[in-house]
């Protein structure tokens, strides 16, 4: 899963995607699904490099949209997520898959720590690829804890039911007030 980036400029969107489909093509004992990045600048180049990736490669499957749900459920049961989506911070740890990040475009992230930083180059991506697949690092997932976990605890249904009980209903809470200066 591979976005045009948003906070590189030493390194051109044509050899981030180059390198990111150069370290994917060691590992052809490997199902890899890949999917189209969003619309944002840079995509359609992405998306040329794809195509071309999965035409010569047996083992890649190509997707324009998963949509949510399928997207999630073939996350669930992948070895890893590799690229630079949000998907791979956010969801990723919640279904114990790691993640290999890729460059700066979710830097500044809180991260779990099955989620794998690396740079741009092939090797460090291939690097950091075959760390993620190594058993230790893999039997650790299941303990991971995920920042973004949306849910929790499974009891914030209750805390915000104690909370909504104990509110004092007034004047304060009833009228609307403008947080910000109207002019």
């Amino acid at each position: 899963t591979y976005h045009p980036p948003s906070l590189e400029f030493g390194i051109s969107v044509d050899k981030q995607i180059e390198n990111f489909l150069k370290a994917l093509s060691k590992f052809k004992k490997l199902q890899i699904i890949l999917t189209f990045p969003g619309a944002e600048t840079g995509s359609n180049l992405i998306i040329r490099k794809l195509k071309k990736f999965k035409s010569e490669n047996e083992n890649v499957f190509l997707f324009d949209n998963l949509g949510s749900r399928l997207y999630l459920g073939i996350m669930k049961y992948s070895i890893a997520v590799v690229g630079n989506s949000s998907s791979g911070i956010v969801e990723a740890p919640s279904l114990h898959v790691p993640t290999v990040n890729i460059g700066k475009r979710q830097e500044g992230r809180i991260a779990a720590d099955s989620v794998l930083n690396c740079g741009y180059t092939t090797k460090e991506i291939v690097e950091a690829i075959n760390l993620v697949l190594e058993k230790n690092f893999r039997d650790k997932l299941k303990k991971i804890q995920n920042p973004y976990n949306p849910y929790g605890d499974g009891m914030v249904s209750k805390r915000i039911i104690k909370v909504i009980e104990n509110l004092r209903i007034n004047e304060k809470l009833l009228n609307k007030r403008l947080d910000f200066e109207a002019k």
